[in-house]
Formats: structure tokens, sequence, C-alpha cells
């Protein structure tokens, strides 16, 4: 809904609060129920939120914009004290301040090429009806309504939407009850679009302001609204429409949660849960990096905390990059929990709106939170699309509360994170995987035969040697990674037609299949290669998480190409190999023209990882501790 906004003053004798609203004669009724305000002066013709808001940053201060006292200091006798001498009480005393912040907010309105004001309007109670069972009765409604919205962050029509989803019924006007709310504190509102710092505009829901458009707008009639196309998905954001941000201000109550393992904790995962555990119950940071290896189980790790920020009322939220992911730990985590509502939150979830203790949600979700949560748990904290995005990592820390804690998972920690003062985030750290033997080190295959020339690729001997090893030989499927979608088409051809002849010829099926983002087949060729029913898939980085293979090698061709395979990506293709207690080892191939600096890296911190976790006593059998092993084959 659009509206606009006005900004205003309003007063007594010992203080006064500069603000916006949609109906200034609202915000005077309810100053003059509260603290005895009887006047209030309209500063600005009626403008777009986001021209409003930002004219009320540039003028006001925290203290102004929730009621300070007048500076006794100043009590000169300008114009506008004399204009205002025998019409509004205590006038005289304070007219210069008042008069300053006039100007300043005439000056703003100048400058944005808003037009100024001839005379700004009073509003006096004496002159104006104020019905105070009215303004009683929308009060108590605001407050009726708070439980439902707090800690969320929504636009106007979300607001109403959550409303309708909880049966909330209203007799008074939506706006009218979170303008109260804002007066009251309980709630801020800011614009969809606004302008921020040095007058640059941008997103407040999503933080962008790169793809911002102009455009007429029907909510608001105005024929340069702008709105915002990189949020778009989740409804628009103008320039003219309310952005509520709801701070959980509600006292916490203990609640019993009980938490039910079906399986047993490994050593590794016991010593890490204490040690998560102890950062939430009692350490002074407020940010903790579990550092687990690929395939360790770091996710129950997390379970025993939660658990107890649970049971002392306060909520948890569990965000993962991806939609899959958060539909799989939904069915652990409720396995796990009892006595606590649950909600899943993705694209298409019907979910969207319900209240609950624990939130499952993809990251994209947590825009519609705000100081909501007293713990965090952000999983796979390295992957797409959190890592590198600006506009997830605020929304993150917006949703966290303003006492809470953040739990950041990864087998692939980001350098930022790595690089932090050990003073300002505590690191646990899970070594090795729940069956105790050590990450399968990948072995770096220098092939320079292995290239695109004039549209024509060759699989060099030696990988199709390995693949006839893996299959014929270990009776292991292969996940062969290339970088692009391109080389996931030519590469699967080549190998279906390999597979083609003699002594494959005569299987009923397909050997290889092949797939990426744009396949609309991905999700069904994924489930049949995790069933068995074909042995090789090339894939791109699609698949270097969320995939748990029985028996499994992996290739990674073209390794060396820096802009798709970094460190982190290359552990995690590696980390596909070996997961599973019944076949706990499995062989890696990185086979590129060359050697980079990040296949060597991935090699040598899956070997710290196997060191450090032999170390600890936490293996069952020794790693290979040896030299880097890289063979070049002519």
């Amino acid at each position: 809904m659009g509206m606009r906004y006005m900004l205003y003053i309003a007063w007594n004798k010992d203080k006064y609060i500069l603000n916006l609203s949609h109906d200034p004669v609202l915000d005077l009724s309810f100053h003059m129920e509260v603290w005895g305000c009887q006047q209030l002066w309209i500063l600005t013709p009626p403008l777009l939120l986001g021209q409003a808001y930002y004219i009320l940053n540039s003028v006001a201060s925290q203290e102004e914009k929730k009621g300070t006292v007048f500076n006794h200091r100043d009590s000169s006798f300008k114009s506008i004290a004399r204009y205002l001498a025998g019409k509004i009480p205590f006038a005289v005393s304070h007219g210069n301040q008042l008069k300053g912040k006039y100007e300043l907010v005439q000056s703003c309105l100048a400058k944005l090429d808003l037009g100024e004001l001839d005379e700004p309007q009073l509003l006096i109670c004496s002159d104006i009806h104020v019905n105070r069972a009215k303004i009683s009765e929308k009060r108590q409604e605001a407050q009726a309504i708070l439980p439902c919205l707090e800690g969320r962050y929504v636009l106007a029509d979300e607001a109403e939407a959550l409303l309708n989803y909880s049966k909330i019924n209203i007799e008074n006007p939506l706006e009218d009850l979170l303008q109260i709310l804002s007066l009251q504190h309980k709630a801020e509102i800011f614009p969809g679009v606004g302008q921020w710092k040095k007058g640059q505009l941008k997103c407040f829901r999503c933080g962008s302001s790169e793809n911002l458009k102009q455009s007429y707008c029907l909510e608001c009639g105005a024929n340069n609204c702008c709105y915002c196309e990189d949020c778009i998905s989740m409804g628009e954001s103008r320039e003219c429409m309310q952005l509520y941000g709801f701070p959980n201000y509600s006292k916490p109550i203990p609640r019993q949660v009980e938490i039910h393992f079906d399986f047993e904790l490994t050593p590794a995962q016991k010593d890490a849960a204490v040690n998560v555990w102890k950062f939430t119950k009692n350490s002074k940071l407020d940010k903790c990096l579990v550092w687990a290896a690929c395939g360790a189980g770091k996710t129950e790790v997390s379970f025993p905390s939660i658990a107890d920020v649970l049971k002392g009322g306060c909520r948890v939220l569990f965000a993962v990059p991806r939609k899959d992911t958060i539909i799989d730990i939904e069915k652990r985590i409720r396995k796990c929990f009892s006595g606590i509502e649950i909600a899943a939150l993705y694209g298409g979830s019907s979910e969207r709106f319900k209240s609950a203790d624990l939130i499952l949600a993809t990251t994209h979700q947590v825009l519609r939170f705000y100081q909501a949560f007293h713990l965090v748990v952000l999983d796979e904290v390295d992957a797409f699309p959190y890592h590198g995005s600006t506009m997830l990592y605020n929304a993150l820390n917006r949703a966290l509360h303003s006492r809470g804690k953040i739990i950041y998972m990864t087998a692939t920690p980001p350098p930022y994170l790595l690089k932090m003062d050990r003073s300002a985030i505590d690191i646990v750290t899970i070594p090795a995987r729940h069956h105790g033997y050590p990450l399968p080190v990948p072995e770096i295959i220098i092939d320079k035969s292995l290239q695109v020339k004039d549209n024509e690729l060759r699989i060099p001997e030696k990988v199709m040697g390995f693949l006839h090893e893996s299959i014929e030989g270990d009776f292991f499927q292969v996940l062969i990674f290339v970088p692009t979608i391109f080389l996931s088409e030519r590469v699967g051809e080549i190998l279906k037609k390999a597979f083609e002849l003699p002594p494959f010829n005569n299987f009923g099926g397909s050997w290889v299949n092949y797939t990426h983002s744009q396949d609309p087949e991905r999700d069904k060729k994924r489930e049949a290669f995790l069933n068995g029913d074909f042995p090789v898939l090339v894939t791109t980085t699609l698949m270097e998480r969320g995939i748990n293979v029985p028996r499994v090698n992996v290739i990674v061709l073209f390794a060396e190409n820096q802009y798709i395979f970094d460190t982190a990506s290359l552990v995690q293709m590696a980390g596909r190999a070996g997961r599973m207690t019944e076949n706990p080892t499995g062989k890696v191939w990185f086979v590129g023209a060359h050697t980079t600096p990040f296949m060597k890296q991935a090699v040598t911190w899956i070997k710290s990882i196997n060191k450090q976790a032999a170390d600890m006593g936490y293996l069952k059998r020794l790693p290979d501790t040896g030299r880097l092993g890289i063979k070049n084959v002519k």
C-alpha cells in the first residue's frame, strides 16, 4: 500500500519530537495522551515515504526522533517566535530551536527539488476533535496484534497477510495501528526504497543500490516512484511503500524441550558439541565457527545448543543456502526435537507466515526477519548464494537479536572468517568423519592433452582407465566434475559413445549421464544416480555438496580452471568420496593440463585435517602423510 508521509514537530513546554506520519492528527492525538503535547507543526507537503524518511534522518538525531528536552539556553526572539507568540503556549522561549529545524527541512526539500512550504500548517489540540476513546481503542488493538508481528521485517501488505494467516481481525486501519506501534518504539518504519548515506538510493529490504528503477506507480500515483529489481521475486519493494521492522521485545518464557538422537555421536562430534554449547552458554563472544571435515556430521553438533536456547524461551534460526538442504534438515530436526513449534521456509513453502520457535530457512527467507533470534546457525556459510552476497550477510545480521549469537558451520571456511582475530570468534573443529577413517587424499594428474581445441575434446586414456578400474574393479560409481555446462555436455556425450563399445554394449541401460543447473531433469538424474541406476555422472559444481553416494570415486576434469575450481570447491568435490560407514574409502583425482595453487592447497588442506584427526585420536586408521603426489602423463 503506497502512502504519502509528512514531517512534523510536536512539542510541549519541556520537550519536542521530530517524526513523520501519514496522518499527523493521529500522531498529535497520541502525543497528547502520552505526554501532554498540545501542538504539532507540519513541516513538509505529503511526500513519498522514501523522500520523507531521508529528510527526517538528515535533520533529526535519534534522540529528537524519540523525543528530547529543549535547550533552554537558546531563547532568542526571532521571526518564528513572533509568529508563534500568542498562538502557541511556550513557543516564545523555544522559537529559535523550532525555526532552526524548520529551515533545515526546507533546505532539504529544495535540494531534492520538492518545493518549499509557504507556511507550515499548525495543529493545536483545542482546534481539532480528539476522540480519546478512539485513540485508546487503537492503542489497545495495536498492542493486541504485536505478538503476531514481533521479529518480522515485512512490507505493509505482508503485515496484513500475517494477521490474516493468524486469523486476527482488526477494526481500525492497519496503517494507523502500525504507526502507533512505531510511536511506542515497538516498530520501526522504513521505506521499501529510499535515499540514505550521501543521498544514494538503496532498497531497505535487500540492501541493493544497483538495480533500482523508476516507473509510474499504481500505489501512489507518482511517475518516478523507485522500485528494486533485485528482490522483486519476493514482491515489489517501492519508494512509497512502508517496510516495518518489529524487534522481538517479548520476555522469554522457559519451555520444556526434549532432544533425542537415534544414533550415537562420535567422540569428535561429542567434543565439538560440548565446545559449541559452552560458546552459546558462557562465552562473551558472539561468533563461533564450526570447521568440520566433509562428511563429519557437523549439523547434529549444533543440536544441544539449539535445545538449550529453546529451553530458555528464545527463538532459533537454522539457515542454509538451498531448498533441498532445508527439506533434508527438517526431517532430521523433527526426528530429534519435541516440545517446540518448527517451521520450514523456502520458495513455495506453505509455512511462510507461520510463527515458530525454531525456524529453518533458506538464506533469502531471512530477509523477512528483524532482531528475532537469540541464536542463528548458518550451515554451509561458504556456499552459493550466501557466500559473497552482501545482501544475505546483512539480512542475517539484521535477523539476529541485539544479544544474539551466530554459529557458522562449514567444511571450507571463507577467508574472512579464518582471518578474524581469535578474540572475536570462537573456532571449534570436527576433523574426523563418523566412521573414523581419514578423508581420501586427492591425486593430482597432469595431462597436457586434456584440452578443447576447435570444439574437439579428447578424454585422456588414463582417465578412461580410471573409469574402467572404478566400475569393473572397485564396483564403484564415478562422479566426474567439470567447470562449465558446455563441458558437462561434451564430456558426457563422448563418454556415452565410449561406453557403447564392447564389452559394454550389451548393457540394457545407460552407462553415463550428464547434468547441470540448466538441465530440467537434474533432480531425476540425481536420484537415479543415488539409486545406482547408472555408474557415471558428469556434472558441474551443482553436485559438489549435499550428495551422499554409497560407493563412489571422484574425478575433477580441467581442475586447473581457477575461475570455477578454488580451494574450497575442490575440497568439497573431493569430500564426496568415502562418506559412508560401509564404504569409508575412495579415490579422488584432480586432472588438469597444469597444477594450480588451489589444487595444491586443497590436497594440503585435506592432509592437514587428517593429521589433526589422527593427533586427537579420532582415527581408526592413520592417514597417508606423505608428500604431495603429482603424476605427469605424457
